[in-house]
């Protein structure tokens, strides 16, 4: 290593994380998965979540231009979302590293709560 840090991987790195970091938006993007979704299903679906968080989510992933709204009738709530075509499969790429990433910082057993990395810590 020369001692360099590349700022152009760090900004994309950085620029990923912004897009998928969130309160609810990752539940939202695991919920566009498979297919499109109703926004009043989606509400349904993160029961514990404000009206307010996941529609701003999807607002915030619309604007970024990974998702796609399709108004199903006048009404606000008669929506469907979906991953847009070109954003789907980097999207699928990126959940996916971050399941199994998920998977392999589950897999330690740790049983001295002092061995506990500080964000693992549920006290």
């Amino acid at each position: 290593m020369n001692g360099s840090v590349n700022t152009a991987y760090v900004e994309k790195v950085a620029l990923a994380s912004k897009v998928v970091s969130g309160r609810w938006r990752i539940e939202v993007l695991c919920a566009l998965r498979e297919a499109p979704v109703r926004l009043s299903a989606l509400l349904r679906m993160f029961p514990l979540a404000s009206k307010k968080c996941p529609i701003s989510n999807l607002r915030f992933l619309e604007v970024a231009g990974i998702v796609a709204r399709r108004g199903l009738s006048t009404s606000a709530l008669d929506a469907e979302y979906e991953l847009l075509p070109g954003k789907r499969e980097p999207f699928l790429n990126l959940l996916n590293c971050l399941a199994e990433y998920g998977e392999f910082l589950a897999v330690p057993v740790i049983s001295n709560s002092a061995d506990m990395p500080p964000w693992a810590n549920t006290g």
